[in-house]
């Protein structure tokens, strides 16, 4: 069945972006990872702001996030709230890149936004790319995204995949093909990717990037593939007349 997702910045991307997009990427391809590197399109690329996938096998759209954490718990959506709490969350300022070693502000997973803002994700097979909210340089004392994730899971029964989570997360690209490579060459290749992630990290640290996600960024998006690409992925922007919470729910189709 085709499933549905709350997402930021899919299809094409600002001048800005790009460039923070398209430098991370060629740093992998001049770096030995290149043989293992398949990056997504740079329209594919996007950030989840919160999961809509319908638990399968029922005719109601009961959230699956919400029954995974629970294993019982079946928790119809409700799409009409949505529309206005992208208004009231949005605009939102984030940053990508900036964030020295010794930047100790805030955590994220546990690690420092210099160590989280570029990853080698083996345990995934991810290239991953993040950044995070802020009002006027202040990460913390209002934790935006996380706010919001918080008021959509409450009054749309929508709930994130992860809990108390500040991360705008896009994925650049897969690693793939490891299959083809011996396990000693595999072993080289993580060794490798530790210098990539640093080279990389280092000139993010010296292109702090700002955007602003404004509504008109903000997609639903129904997908076959959970990576989105451009192929079997349709996404209507949530400021778009024509939405509406009907459409969204008709998205999923037929098939329970």
């Amino acid at each position: 069945m085709m499933q549905v997702t709350l997402a930021a910045l899919y299809g094409e991307k600002g001048k800005e972006l790009a460039e923070v997009i398209q430098r991370c990427t060629d740093l992998v391809h001049a770096s030995p990872l290149r043989r293992v590197f398949r990056p997504y399109r740079i329209e594919q690329v996007h950030g989840t702001l919160a999961g809509m996938e319908k638990l399968a096998g029922y005719h109601a759209h009961f959230n699956a996030n919400q029954w995974a954490k629970t294993g019982r718990e079946k928790v119809p959506m409700k799409f009409e709230p949505l529309f206005d709490l992208v208004r009231k969350h949005f605009p939102m300022t984030f940053q990508f890149g900036g964030f020295p070693r010794a930047f100790t502000q805030f955590a994220s997973v546990g690690q420092r936004p210099y160590e989280r803002s570029f990853q080698v994700q083996w345990g995934s097979n991810r290239v991953t790319l993040v950044a995070w909210p802020n009002r006027s340089g202040d990460f913390t004392s209002t934790r935006l995204l996380s706010r919001f994730r918080d008021e959509v899971a409450a009054e749309c029964g929508i709930r994130h995949k992860y809990d108390n989570d500040n991360d705008l997360f896009m994925a650049l690209g897969e690693i793939t093909g490891l299959a083809g490579f011996p396990d000693d060459e595999i072993a080289t290749l993580k060794q490798q990717s530790g210098k990539v992630e640093e080279s990389v990290r280092d000139v993010l640290l010296n292109h702090r990037t700002e955007i602003t996600l404004e509504p008109d960024d903000i997609f639903v998006v129904q997908y076959e593939n959970e990576t989105l690409p451009l192929a079997g992925t349709k996404a209507y922007r949530i400021t778009d007349p024509g939405l509406s919470a009907a459409v969204i729910g008709s998205l999923y189709g037929n098939a329970e």
